[in-house]
């Protein structure tokens, strides 16, 4: 038996593709344009930085992979109940926001100046970024789906 041989009888089958039915299909292109196309959900939060006034605006991140990686990779710390009723580590998550998600008075922010400039803030404006960046990511997303789920049920009981 040559090795041709043994390699073909240990290959799998081919997997038979399926196709999807036309509707089905242009439902998906229709919900996968959708997706890509919806507005991302933002939060502005006023500061003082010193005597001076900043407007940081926090974007929702997209896709969500980094924002659900960020999260799962800073465990909520023992003992502190923000970070308990969120699921995560809010200074850690809120810290290390993902760049080309947050601006700073209009401008685009690097990772090393929102660091730097996280690293300097008092705790009561951590504590509202922290609120900014978990709304816009977790909690605005939750309230949209309440809202067009409850939409949705009135149209079917009218």
């Amino acid at each position: 038996m040559g090795i041709e041989s043994v390699l073909s009888a240990l290959r799998p089958e081919p997997v038979v593709e399926l196709s999807t039915p036309e509707p089905v299909r242009s439902r998906l292109t229709d919900l996968i344009e959708r997706a890509r196309n919806r507005p991302l959900f933002t939060m502005p939060v006023e500061l003082a930085v010193g005597d001076v006034l900043v407007e940081i605006v926090f974007s929702q991140v997209r896709p969500a992979g980094p924002w659900m990686l960020l999260k799962d990779s800073h465990p909520p710390r023992p003992g502190v109940a923000q970070d308990r009723g969120v699921g995560y580590d809010v200074e850690a998550v809120t810290g290390l926001y993902p760049e080309g998600s947050l601006t700073v008075d209009g401008d685009a922010v690097t990772a090393e100046a929102w660091s730097e400039l996280w690293g300097l803030l008092d705790a009561a404006t951590r504590s509202d970024l922290a609120a900014a960046a978990w709304a816009v990511n977790e909690g605005m997303p939750a309230e949209q789906l309440r809202a067009l789920v409850a939409k949705e049920k009135e149209k079917r009981n009218a």
